[in-house]
C-alpha cells in the first residue's frame, strides 16, 4: 500500500513544478504549484532500486534496447489486448520531441495540421516548429453538463482543404480529461482518413483512466485505421517518471514508420540507460502503483467536485468532469461574468490571491479563455488548502 498522502519537499531540488510558476511569474513562498503534469508522488519502490542497482554496476556504456521492448509489448497486451509488433516500436526523449518528428514525417513546410481546441499548447509550437499552419477545430462545450465533445460538422468542412494533412489529437484529451470513446474516434478517424488526412495519437494520459466507469480503446489497435496512424504514449505520466525522457512511439504502416526513423535519425535521437532501466521495471514490475494511484487521484477529484458543488463556490465556479489523465479543467466563465473580470484578471486572482499557480486557460488556445487547469497528482493536503484559499479569496471578492 502506496502513502500517497507522504509530504515531500520538492523546492530546493531543481523541480520545474516547484521552482517556477506558470509562464514568466516566479513561484512565491509558500505557494501551491498545481500546474505542469508531473506527480507530487515518490516513484514506486521497485523503480528506485531498478535505479540504484544500475547505477552501482558503475558502467554506463552503449546498451541495447530488447528488454525494454519486451516490457512495453507485454504492458500493452496486458492492459489493452494490444497486439504490438517490436518492429512497430520507436522511442523518443519524450512526447513533445515524438510529435515534432512526426510532424516533420508527415507533412511539408506550409502545409496544414489539425487539432482540436482547447489542446496542450506545445502542440501549436510543434506545428510551427516544422513551418506548418495550425487549422483549429473548437470541440463543442455543453455550458450545463460541463463535457466536451467533437464537432464532426466542422472537421469534416475543415479537412475538404487538401492542404491539410496531419491531425494531432489527443486521447484522453488534454487539457479538458475527455476520454472519447472508440465510437467517437472511429467516426473522427474516418472523416479524416476519408480525406487522406493521417493522424498522430497522443495518448500519453491512456494509462490514467481515473473514471472506474470508463474504459481506453488505441484507436490504432483497431486494424481498419491502424495503417493510417502514428500513436504516441509514455511511461513519464504514468510512473511519475517524465525527467526520464522516454517515450513509446508505435507505428504500424511501414512507409511511415521509415519516414518516421529518418527524421529520428537525422537529430541522432537515443535514451539513457538509466531511464531505460527506471522505465523497463515500471511496466514490469509496478502495475500495482499505477491503479493505487489512479485511485487517489479519483479521490482528489472527488474532493473538489463535492467542495465546489456545496460551498460558497458552487455559483462562480464549475468542473469538467474528469475521465482520464490527472489535470482538472476547471471553468470560471460565472466567476469572471459576476466580479468583471478578463482572462488576465482570472489569472492574476489565482496567482496572487488564491497564492496557486495553476495552467491559464488562454495558453490553451482562444477555446480555453474563462478556464484555469488544475494538477491533481498531489497531496490531499495541497487540495484542501488550495479549496481553502479560492474559498477565502472568493469572500474577500464579495465584500
Amino acid at each position: 500500500m502506496i502513502n500517497f498522502d507522504e509530504l515531500i519537499d520538492r523546492r530546493k531540488t531543481n523541480s520545474t513544478k516547484w521552482t517556477k510558476a506558470f509562464g514568466e511569474k516566479h513561484l512565491k513562498e509558500n505557494q501551491i504549484p498545481m500546474w505542469v503534469a508531473d506527480m507530487d508522488f515518490k516513484a514506486a519502490p521497485e523503480i528506485i532500486e531498478a535505479i540504484k542497482k544500475e547505477a552501482d554496476f558503475g558502467i554506463f556504456g552503449y546498451f541495447t534496447y530488447d528488454e525494454y521492448y519486451e516490457s512495453v509489448i507485454k504492458w500493452h497486451k496486458e492492459r489493452y489486448n494490444w497486439d504490438i509488433k517490436k518492429e512497430w516500436l520507436n522511442f523518443t526523449q519524450g512526447l513533445v520531441q515524438g510529435f515534432n518528428i512526426a510532424i516533420s514525417a508527415l507533412t511539408k513546410p506550409g502545409e496544414s495540421v489539425l487539432v482540436l481546441t482547447p489542446t496542450y499548447y506545445p502542440m501549436f509550437s510543434g506545428i510551427k516548429n516544422q513551418g506548418c499552419q495550425i487549422v483549429e477545430s473548437n470541440l463543442i462545450y455543453d455550458d450545463n453538463t460541463c463535457r466536451y465533445t467533437i464537432d464532426y460538422e466542422d472537421v469534416a468542412k475543415k479537412v475538404k482543404n487538401p492542404n491539410l494533412t496531419a491531425a494531432l489529437i489527443g486521447n484522453p484529451h488534454n487539457p479538458t480529461g475527455r476520454l472519447y470513446s472508440i465510437e467517437e474516434l472511429s467516426k473522427l478517424a474516418d472523416i479524416l482518413i476519408e480525406n487522406n488526412v493521417k493522424i498522430i495519437c497522443d495518448d500519453i494520459h491512456c494509462d490514467i483512466i481515473v473514471d472506474p466507469s470508463k474504459k481506453y480503446t488505441p484507436l490504432a489497435s483497431m486494424e481498419k485505421y491502424a495503417d493510417h496512424i502514428i500513436s504516441m504514449n509514455a511511461p513519464s505520466k504514468t510512473f511519475n517518471l517524465a525527467g526520464a525522457k522516454v517515450s513509446n512511439i508505435i507505428i504500424q504502416n511501414e512507409e511511415i514508420n521509415r519516414a518516421f526513423k529518418f527524421q529520428m535519425e537525422r537529430f541522432c535521437v537515443s535514451v539513457s540507460i538509466l531511464s531505460l532501466a527506471a522505465c523497463k521495471t515500471a511496466y514490469s514490475k509496478c502495475a500495482y502503483w499505477v491503479d493505487e494511484m489512479k485511485k487517489y487521484v479519483w479521490g482528489n477529484y472527488n474532493y473538489i467536485k463535492d467542495y465546489i458543488e456545496n460551498g460558497i463556490l458552487k455559483d462562480y465556479i464549475k468542473i469538467v468532469p474528469l475521465e482520464g489523465s490527472y489535470l482538472m479543467f476547471a471553468d470560471n466563465k460565472n466567476l469572471m461574468k459576476e466580479f468583471n473580470m478578463n482572462q488576465e484578471d482570472l489569472n492574476n486572482f489565482y496567482y496572487d490571491s488564491c497564492n496557486l499557480s495553476l495552467d491559464e486557460g488562454d495558453a490553451f488556445g482562444n477555446a480555453g479563455i474563462g478556464f484555469m487547469r488544475f494538477n491533481l497528482a498531489t497531496q490531499r493536503y495541497y487540495v484542501e488548502k488550495a479549496m481553502n484559499n479560492i474559498s477565502e479569496a472568493v469572500k474577500k471578492l464579495k465584500k
